[in-house]
């Protein structure tokens, strides 16, 4: 009966994990969602009058904020080839982080060997940890 209840506590352990992880991923992709529409926003303002004043300002330092808020947190990561990427994708362990590398790849280098990584390691943060299971 107490393994029963064990693996009950670390079920419940587990989806509030991934519950966790996947809220945090949703944020981040409205976030990023909303930065990218504020930026076709402040396109379609160049013609307002005066703009010209104020809108180039606005969309240099709102390309920078897109950049740096989508931007994968691997160091380099830009210049690694489809290999080295998919590796270091392999090492993460969060959601936002995969999301950011799969935006990346998305609007720059397309890499189905990264896309396969990211795969990979979302089925991993999927499964209970085996030392939770363990533990039932």
């Amino acid at each position: 009966m107490f393994d029963n209840l064990m693996e009950g506590v670390n079920a419940a352990r587990h989806h509030i994990h991934v519950a966790r992880g996947t809220g945090r991923e949703r944020m981040f992709l409205g976030t990023a969602g909303v930065l990218e529409h504020l930026d076709e926003l402040l396109v379609r303002a160049e013609v307002l009058p005066l703009a010209e004043r104020w809108v180039p300002d606005a969309e240099k330092a709102l390309g920078e904020r897109i950049d740096a808020y989508v931007s994968p947190a691997i160091d380099g990561y830009e210049g690694l080839n489809a290999k080295t990427a998919a590796k270091a994708v392999r090492l993460l362990d969060d959601r936002v982080e995969l999301a950011r590398v799969r935006r990346y790849e998305a609007a720059n280098k397309d890499r189905k060997t990264v896309y396969e990584a990211v795969d990979a390691a979302l089925t991993r943060l999927n499964r209970m940890p085996e030392a939770w299971s363990a533990e039932a």
